[in-house]
Parts: structure tokens; C-alpha cells; sequence
């Protein structure tokens, strides 16, 4: 097992058979900050500009042709690294947690999801690529989303996007969202990792296009409460 240290804002990161803190607290952020919340009082301008952003934005370092919708529904490849940690929201009194999939697509995670012993009980999509998916920007329609134990989904990499959704999901129900790991690197990111995001999950590289290329992104899964208090765990993946 070998050991990776940074000497930055990062601390000790283990592999998945440990845990550990994660982030610091961002330096340049007072204690107490308006700035360092998780659920933001409005949605920007520069959002409602983008609201036809659909999917996963292929990375940075991609060199992919970008898909009608950039629509890269979620491989299986990317479920294994989460089950672990969606299993302990099952218990004795909830032996079949329900989960809501907003950004939903052919409803690819879904069938991922429920061959496992979890059921949806709502998805939408700007875009629906299958029958069942509601038609609707879950970012601009004021309806609550249906009662739930979690959202699960792989939402737009945009940022303005991905930020607003953590604010709207993680409001509602404790919510893991898929997206490239250089995100948690980001100053952007630096309010959502103080003050609501409960862990990080490496998945690693994956092949978006179903043919055993995997992407040039790493990813991670995130999970975010609106009521954590603390820094995030960060899990490697089991073999690192």
C-alpha cells in the first residue's frame, strides 16, 4: 500500500480500506464566512445562460468529439466504487432505500442502481432519452423534488451547473453526484468542500463511449448533506 502525500490544501489521502480528513479549511476563508455555505440564496445569470447544458461535458484534457446534447450516459464501471457506501442507508426499517435520478438521461443509472435493491421513485432530464424520464430543467421549476432517501446522478461537469445543483440537491435529500476529479482541486470548490461535502469516492478513468477507451478525466463520486459539519473523507480506490 503505498502512501501519497500533498503539502498543499490537502492532507493525508488513504485507499479505500482507510479513511481520513481530507481538506483544510481554505486559508484565505474566514472562520464563519457568508461566502462558506453550501445552499446559496439565488441562481446567477450566467446559469440560466447555460441551462441547455445536458450531461457530462467532456473534460479538459479530452481530445473527443463532443456528442449531440453532450450526452455520455453512466457506465456501469463507474457504480462499483459507490455501492459500499449506498448500502449503509439500508437498514432493518428501510430495507429498500428510494432515490431520485434529476438528471437522468436513457435512465442508464437508474438500471444500475435498481439491479442492485434500489428503487427510483422520480427522474427527469432536460432531455429524456427514454420513456418514463420526466421532461423538465430540474434547476428552474419551483415543484419540490418527491420525498426520497438520496439523489444519485452524473450531472453536467459545467460549473455553474454542478455548483448550482449541489446547492438544490443536497437542500433536499443527502445527494451523490458524479464528476471529474479536478474539481475538488478548484478554489471554486472550496466553499462545497467546507461546509457540505461529506466524502469523496475515487472512481478513477472510465470509457464514456462504451468501447473499453476509458475518457483522459479521472472521476470521483461526491457526497454532499446540507447539514454536515466537518471536513470530507477521501477514499482510494482498493489497490492503490
Amino acid at each position: 500500500m503505498r502512501a501519497l502525500r500533498f503539502f498543499t490544501r490537502f492532507q493525508w489521502i488513504a485507499p479505500a480500506s482507510e479513511t481520513s480528513q481530507f481538506f483544510a479549511r481554505n486559508p484565505l476563508e474566514p472562520e464563519g464566512s457568508k461566502n462558506s455555505t453550501c445552499v446559496r440564496k439565488t441562481l446567477s445569470a450566467d446559469l440560466r445562460a447555460i441551462k441547455n447544458s445536458k450531461g457530462i461535458v467532456m473534460g479538459k484534457h479530452s481530445n473527443f468529439e463532443r456528442k449531440k446534447d453532450d450526452f455520455y450516459p453512466t457506465p456501469y464501471e463507474a457504480v462499483p466504487a459507490l455501492l459500499p457506501h449506498l448500502f449503509e442507508f439500508v437498514t432493518p426499517g428501510n430495507p429498500l432505500p428510494l432515490f431520485v435520478e434529476p438528471c437522468a438521461g436513457d435512465g442508464r443509472l437508474i438500471r444500475h442502481l435498481e439491479s442492485h435493491g434500489f428503487h427510483c421513485v422520480y427522474a427527469c432530464d432536460l432531455e429524456p432519452k427514454a420513456e418514463g424520464i420526466e421532461q423538465k430543467d430540474v434547476l428552474f421549476f419551483d415543484a419540490a423534488l418527491p420525498a426520497c432517501d438520496l439523489i444519485i446522478t452524473n450531472p453536467p461537469w459545467e460549473r455553474d451547473a454542478f455548483h448550482a445543483m449541489i446547492d438544490k440537491f443536497s437542500g433536499h435529500a443527502p445527494t451523490w453526484l458524479l464528476a471529474d476529479a479536478d474539481w475538488a482541486h478548484t478554489v471554486q470548490a472550496a466553499p462545497f468542500m467546507q461546509d457540505c461535502c461529506v466524502k469523496i469516492v475515487s472512481v478513477g478513468r472510465i470509457s464514456w463511449e462504451g468501447n473499453d477507451v476509458s475518457g483522459k478525466d479521472n472521476c470521483c463520486w461526491y457526497y454532499f448533506r446540507k447539514d454536515h459539519v466537518g471536513r470530507p473523507v477521501f477514499y482510494g480506490r482498493d489497490g492503490q
